[in-house]
């Protein structure tokens, strides 16, 4: 089952070398206004311990990714969204 709209989803954290970070989704995800073939929503990334550091990303979904996830709901998109982000933080160079 999808969230219902402007919900966020909870907080999950990742712990790494370097830093903790928890993550938010909004849901649900959008059509882009503009006319493209994306699906989008809102990530808020926030440094813990940072006195509330924290980036807004946009998550921008297009059609290849969308045919391979089972649904957009938060069950199926969730994970692998929070996923990337957080394997992009712990990288090095």
């Amino acid at each position: 089952m999808s969230k219902p709209a402007g919900v966020s989803s909870e907080n999950y954290l990742c712990h790494a070398e370097r830093a903790s970070l928890s993550f938010r989704l909004d849901w649900p995800f959008r059509p882009a206004s503009s006319g493209a073939t994306s699906t989008f929503s809102t990530l808020e990334i926030t440094l813990e311990n940072s006195g509330g550091l924290r980036a807004l990303v946009a998550v921008n979904l297009s059609v290849t990714l969308r045919e391979v996830l089972p649904s957009l709901d938060a069950k199926d998109a969730e994970a692998p969204v929070i996923t990337l982000y957080a394997r992009m933080w712990t990288a090095t160079d």
